[in-house]
């Protein structure tokens, strides 16, 4: 999508910085004919990226009807911050320089919802100048009655291969039952062809177990990288209240709450501009109650799945 976007650049005589035209390629599922529109649109008025997006916008309302129609709904926040990452500081530089160099490797996130799995896949995906593609294994277990399980996968890893693209699966413990027993993968036919593609795949592939038991061993083995998402430090709790709320907030008064960046993200998100006139306490207490809500499952968090086989 980069080079599309370069070569109506250079057309229409605009020059961009290359990370402006990166950013478009990543931001926008847009067909050729928008691309070329919104720069020659674009052109007749000051040629910014700004003006680019004005007339994205516009033709987004015309034609779908809504400007934010052609946003990809994958790409990173733009509050993600990876000294926030509850993972050490040389594991987020081995998972990026797989990233980068798109090596093959199978890796197993573990952790809780709101830990920052998904923004980490991003990250790694932004690495690859590539989108990730977030499959729910549980969509692809119980289809529609004439569609084929195998076939479906199997088209996943097409398409992640054709596109280049990060490939995320989650809910596999929903596919086969307890996945802590090791029967229930030698029995399932899914899982076996999971393995096989896996084995062929070029790219890196990861899979996110939230919950708190563990992959059964035979199934575990298929990763070469173990990933466990842990608990936000004291430090990085005040790192995040500095980040997302501008306080300054002490990380051992937060840390008795073991909040998740999630928890952070959504009150920042909530307050709609009122931050500045919230106090620390009040701000600690809306997140014990999102923790609450987080831990009761009263909301939804992790991969939004039904979007991913569309």
């Amino acid at each position: 999508r980069t080079k599309q976007w370069q070569k109506q650049l250079d057309l229409h005589g605009l020059s961009l910085p290359h990370s402006e035209t990166q950013h478009l390629a990543r931001q926008y599922r847009t067909p050729v004919r928008m691309i070329e529109h919104a720069v020659k649109t674009a052109a007749l008025a000051n040629g910014t990226l700004e003006d680019i997006e004005d007339s994205l916008a516009a033709s987004s309302s015309i034609t779908y009807g809504s400007p934010d129609a052609i946003v990809n709904e994958v790409r990173l926040s733009p509050f993600f911050k990876k000294e926030l990452l509850p993972i050490s500081t040389e594991t987020l530089a081995d998972l990026e320089n797989i990233a980068a160099q798109k090596t093959k490797s199978r890796i197993l996130f573990n952790g809780k919802k709101g830990s920052g799995i998904r923004d980490l896949t991003r990250h790694m995906a932004e690495k690859m100048s590539a989108d990730t593609l977030e499959v729910s294994f549980g969509a692809i277990a119980n289809p529609g009655p004439l569609s084929d399980p195998v076939s479906m996968l199997n088209n996943v890893f097409a398409t992640a291969a054709s596109s280049r693209a990060l490939l995320v699966f989650t809910d596999m413990e929903a596919a086969v039952g307890d996945i802590t027993q090791d029967i229930n993968w030698i029995k399932n036919s899914l899982v076996n062809a999971f393995e096989k593609a896996l084995e062929k795949h070029k790219l890196p592939v990861c899979v996110v177990n939230y919950t708190d038991k563990p992959f059964a061993e035979a199934f575990a083995n298929n990763f070469d990288q173990h990933v466990n998402m842990k608990n936000l430090t004291p430090k990085q709790m005040e790192m995040a209240a500095k980040h997302y709320f501008k306080k300054d907030i002490d990380g051992q008064a937060l840390s008795r709450g073991n909040y998740t960046l999630d928890d952070f993200n959504t009150i920042r998100r909530q307050a709609n501009g009122n931050l500045p006139n919230m106090n620390s306490q009040e701000i600690i207490e809306k997140l014990q109650q999102r923790k609450e809500q987080r831990e009761d499952g009263s909301v939804t968090l992790g991969f939004v799945q039904e979007n991913t086989l569309k």
